[in-house]
């Protein structure tokens, strides 16, 4: 990944001096892409021509000049046009893009430029058998097709009840209202020991716990639920904190389907909801090592919306896998190096 900063020549200044406000603000790119970013410039005038120049560490890449313009509602604006190099970087790289406006120097934006499979680099925990992929839609397994993602398609749901290792993922949009069967195969596959991923579904209610008879002398029944978590999109800023979790390329990552938690009596559900304001990320773990991983997130559907729905789902899968007692201390070895300007 390459850090990308976006500056202006000159003294620092303050944003009150010579601000800079950025249009856009999801922030991770790929290597090679021509990228347009929109700038607002409160103190400008229409007409004003601003030179700027972008450099790759210390290397400028790109001088060029563009004239201040002003929209309908005539605010005063800059648009600045590049082409990213090609190749992949090995560590994180800062590009700069000057502007000189009254000799002042401001920074308007930092990009992050990564990797376009993140699946060339291995998933921690990851089992070595494929992932188990049920997907009667068709479109994550198209997705997945070209990638360096190793998985199997299982287009029979009595079968994924006869599975008793590995990881199972649902396709994005699957519908727990027209498979009715399905809910109650993922939470068995849970209490079983495997650890189920479902992709952003599109309708219907998964029971996460229903009544359990606990075994005499002890205090957790096996494949008992034991612990529920729920999440926004600051989820996605806890695995990769450069990673956009709330603007894929103008697109609301959760879209806006989420779920919705229902208790009654013993039984807790999660029901899927056409309601922005619920919760796109749900996770429940069970005795036994099982996990259900519920996503909101539209990263099949986002997929080609830069790179951030890709390496969003490297790290959804990251976490599904991980053991509840390793969670939260992955190594910093996998962490890209940053290498100075």
């Amino acid at each position: 990944m390459w850090l990308i900063a976006i500056a202006a020549i000159g003294p620092t200044a303050t944003a009150a001096d010579s601000p800079v406000i950025s249009i856009e603000s999801w922030s991770n790119v790929t290597a090679g892409e021509d990228v347009t970013l929109h700038f607002r410039l409160p103190n400008a005038a229409a007409g004003e021509v601003v030179a700027w120049s972008v450099a790759v560490g210390t290397a400028v890449i790109v001088r060029s000049q563009s004239e201040v313009r002003t929209n309908a509602n005539r605010q005063p604006g800059l648009s600045v046009k590049f082409r990213l190099p090609q190749g992949e970087a090995k560590a994180i790289i800062p590009v700069s893009v000057r502007v000189t406006r009254s000799g002042h120097e401001v920074l308007a934006k930092l990009l992050w430029i990564y990797p376009s499979d993140p699946f060339q680099r291995p998933i921690p925990h990851l089992p070595a058998e494929p992932l188990v992929l049920f997907d009667p839609q068709g479109t994550t397994a198209a997705r997945w097709e070209g990638t360096s993602l190793r998985f199997r398609l299982e287009k029979n749901i009595s079968a994924l009840d006869t599975l008793q290792q590995g990881t199972l993922v649902l396709g994005e949009g699957v519908s727990f209202r027209e498979f009715r069967g399905l809910p109650e195969v993922i939470r068995r596959a849970a209490m079983r020991g495997l650890k189920v991923l479902c992709l952003a579904p599109a309708a219907g209610t998964l029971v996460l716990s229903g009544e359990t008879t606990r075994e005499e002398g002890t205090s957790v029944t096996p494949g008992q639920l034991i612990n529920l978590n729920l999440a926004r999109g600051d989820i996605l800023k806890r695995f990769d904190k450069h990673l956009d979790g709330f603007d894929w390329r103008g697109a609301d990552p959760a879209g806006t389907g989420t779920l919705q938690l229902i208790s009654r009596s013993n039984q807790i559900s999660a029901e899927v909801v056409a309601d922005p304001g619920g919760w796109p990320w749900l996770e429940a773990d069970y005795a036994g090592g099982g996990r259900i991983v519920v996503c909101g997130f539209r990263c099949i559907e986002q997929w080609e919306s830069g790179p951030a729905p890709r390496h969003a789902l490297w790290h959804i899968l990251a976490h599904t896998v991980q053991s509840a007692d390793t969670r939260g201390t992955e190594s910093q070895a996998d962490e890209p190096h940053v290498q100075g300007p």
